[in-house]
């Protein structure tokens, strides 16, 4: 990923109403101050952060702390937040995992759904779920127990150049299997499931779709109908996909939903691009309390500020997500970052069995 939001966004795009989205609560929900306890590991009440120190957040490259919340946060609660960014979310969860005995920062963002697993399982992180978060979020959780926060979500889906397609007087691709017929060879741009987190959802989704007896094979063909393979996502659809603008040469690539929302040309009525709905997986990513962190408390102070009214407002502008409170999204999302109706997921208990083999597997095919 790039040194700037996922997506970026679009001159003058505001944030112009709110959109309901499936899985959150139809009204507003209250959200107490960035300092409300939460819970920690041990089932007790967390005190207030105090006032003073400096707390640590590392978070994937995408990640966006806006200055104004910044000051907010920091004039709430007495602490000065220090942000570094690490890479992909799936580089900054094995390196959260590589440092485990010696943490790098307080407190994480960024690692999705695909990953957070491993780090709950091998004691990366300390559990603590914010009170705040409303009751209709916990459809985002990781765990039963909250050992991490929610902070967004969204699909990984496949992207097509509508342009390109129109142009070449295509029909653009519509599914999985479309992308292996040879009508499609060597217009693919796909993700290194191995070094990045939407590269690896659409492994898994994959997986999902084919089963384990038929994700080899599909792989094998999709590979043979000359499938570019980028290390980034940012690789894959700023350089490569000829939708972003930017001199790309691969009409078909894994991004979001939200993508063809950056792709609207200033005045324009529709999008150059679209996401294939037929594809989605879904996507969450999490924040939470590193294990050994230096400053507990203001990582609490830091997760609790994430999930507020305030950052999860920002949350669709900046990142190109959806929040996971009822907070605000564009109202041009409807018509050009459509929901899916339905999405390609593997039960969490299969994909945090399955992932490392899943993942070895996919190198030998692809090396």
């Amino acid at each position: 990923m790039s040194n700037h939001p996922r997506l970026r966004p679009l001159a003058g795009l505001a944030i112009a109403g709110v959109l309901v989205l499936a899985g959150c609560s139809q009204a507003s929900p209250t959200v107490p101050s960035p300092t409300t306890p939460g819970t920690s590991a041990d089932g007790t009440t967390e005190p207030d952060a105090q006032a003073g120190g400096e707390v640590v957040l590392i978070a994937h490259d995408s990640f966006t702390f806006p200055d104004d919340l910044l000051a907010k946060f920091e004039q709430e609660t007495g602490y000065t937040l220090k942000v570094t960014q690490s890479g992909d979310g799936g580089q900054l969860a094995n390196q959260l995992t590589l440092t485990k005995d010696a943490p790098l920062a307080d407190a994480f963002f960024g690692v999705d759904n695909s990953f957070i697993s491993a780090l709950i399982d091998g004691g990366v992180v300390d559990p603590y779920r914010p009170q705040s978060l409303p009751a209709d979020a916990a459809g985002f959780d990781a765990d039963a127990v909250g050992s991490v926060a929610p902070v967004d979500h969204g699909y990984v889906c496949v992207n097509v150049d509508d342009a390109w397609f129109a142009e070449k007087k295509i029909a653009a691709p519509a599914t999985f299997e479309d992308l292996t017929d040879p009508a499609y060879k060597g217009l693919t741009v796909v993700i290194d499931p191995t070094a990045s987190s939407p590269g690896a959802a659409f492994l898994f989704a994959t997986v999902a779709a084919f089963g384990e007896d038929g994700y080899e094979d599909y792989w094998t063909d999709l590979l043979a109908n000359d499938a570019r393979v980028d290390q980034g996502w940012s690789d894959a659809y700023y350089t490569d996909f000829s939708g972003a603008g930017e001199g790309g040469k691969y009409p078909i690539t894994v991004s979001y939903n939200t993508s063809p929302a950056y792709t609207v040309a200033e005045g324009a009525k529709d999008s150059s691009t679209s996401a294939l709905l037929d594809t989605c997986t879904s996507q969450i990513e999490y924040a939470g309390v590193l294990a050994g962190a230096k400053n507990p408390a203001g990582a609490r102070a830091v997760i609790d500020f994430l999930v507020s009214q305030d950052f999860q407002d920002t949350v669709a502008e900046t990142m190109y997500m959806y929040p996971v409170i009822d907070a605000a999204v564009p109202a041009e999302w409807d018509k050009w970052a459509p929901l899916p109706e339905s999405s390609i997921d593997l039960d969490p208990a299969d994909l945090s069995a399955g992932r490392t083999k899943w993942l070895d597997a996919w190198s030998q095919l692809a090396g």
